[in-house]
């Protein structure tokens, strides 16, 4: 059996003729493309499970959460100014202790001197109670 024309032709519509492997891609042409091996340095997909997600931020706190709380720069300036504060006081206690004791000084010695005083005066009673016994 002879092939004729028509089968040629036939044939032409169930098979791919030169002509129409023209709009292929060669190998040639795919050298500019990404092998697998050189996207073996990306991430996959796979490899994001291990970073946190939004929803997984949801319990931390947010910067706009910390503006009621004090900075350290806050909590040392507290503390200076309690300090200074603490230091007028004992300060203050100081003079108050010195004024006190100094009037427990005073107080000592005027008792003893009231004393003194007492026993002068008993000393005089009984002086005045004698001459008034010799003058009687």
């Amino acid at each position: 059996m002879a092939i004729t024309k028509k089968d040629i032709e036939l044939l032409k519509e169930v098979f791919a003729t030169k002509a129409d492997l023209e709009g292929f891609a060669k190998k040639a042409d795919l050298e500019g493309f990404a092998k697998k091996a050189d996207l073996e340095g990306f991430a996959k997909k796979a490899d994001l499970e291990e970073f946190a997600k939004k929803a997984d931020l949801e319990g931390f706190a947010k910067k706009a959460d910390l503006e009621g709380f004090a900075t350290k720069k806050e909590l040392k300036a507290l503390e200076s100014k309690v300090d200074a504060g603490f230091d007028r006081i004992l300060t203050g206690q100081d003079k108050i202790i010195q004024e006190l004791e100094k009037a427990r000084e005073d107080r000592i010695f005027a008792f003893a001197k009231d004393k003194e005083q007492d026993s002068r005066l008993d000393n005089l009673d009984g002086r005045v109670k004698r001459l008034e016994t010799a003058r009687a």
